[in-house]
């Protein structure tokens, strides 16, 4: 699908995240704990802005499309 493919994978993404922060789910805000613990020491993580992918990290942790090499 090409590079296109891929920015309309990363909005639908950050578009999750953000339902999941306005609308949250117990579940995924187990997840985004753990996910945000991770985060919270990573050196990556630039005032709450991750700077290799430049996601959000409030919503990028409660993307469960979302992946970092650094969780598990």
């Amino acid at each position: 699908m090409g590079c296109c493919g891929n920015k309309v994978n990363k909005f639908n993404s950050i578009i999750e995240g953000w339902k999941n922060v306005i609308f949250p789910d117990p579940r995924i805000e187990l997840i985004a704990t753990d996910r945000a613990k991770i985060c919270g020491e990573c050196e990556r993580n630039k005032s709450g802005v991750c700077i290799d992918c430049g996601c959000v990290l409030i919503a990028k942790c409660r993307s469960l499309s979302e992946t970092c090499d650094k969780w598990l």
